[in-house]
C-alpha cells in the first residue's frame, strides 16, 4: 500500500478486491501456475468483496452475523478479516472455495 499514490492509499477495499480477482485468474492460468507455484496460494483465495457479495453473505447467514458494511472504499484490514472468516464457514459448508461465492453471489 505504501506505493499507492496519495489519493489511492484511502481505497484499501478496492485494490484488495482487484488483487483477489487478479489472483484467481493467475492461479487458473498452467502456465502462470506452474511457472510461480500458485497452488501453495490456494487456501488464501479470498471472497473479493462488494456489494453484492455482502449482499449474498446478508441472504445465507444474516446481518447480525457480519461486520458493519460502509462500502468498500471504506473496508478496513479488521473489517475484512471478518467478513472472511464468515466466507470461510460459509464455503466450508457449500464444499467449495469461498472466492467461488463471488460467482454463487453473482448469480444468485
Amino acid at each position: 500500500m505504501g506505493q499507492f499514490p496519495r489519493g489511492a492509499k484511502r481505497n484499501w477495499g478496492g485494490a484488495r478486491k482487484a488483487m483477489n480477482l487478479f489472483l484467481e485468474a493467475a492461479f487458473y492460468d498452467r502456465f502462470l501456475a506452474k511457472t510461480y507455484d500458485l497452488q501453495k496460494l490456494r487456501e488464501f483465495r479470498e471472497l473479493p468483496l462488494d456489494s453484492n457479495a455482502i449482499k449474498g453473505l446478508k441472504k445465507e447467514v444474516g446481518k447480525r452475523n457480519l461486520p458493519g458494511w460502509k462500502g468498500i472504499k471504506n473496508l478496513k484490514p479488521g473489517d475484512c478479516q471478518g467478513f472472511q472468516e464468515v466466507a470461510k464457514k460459509l464455503a466450508h459448508e457449500k464444499e467449495i472455495s469461498r472466492i467461488f461465492l463471488d460467482l454463487y453471489f453473482w448469480r444468485a
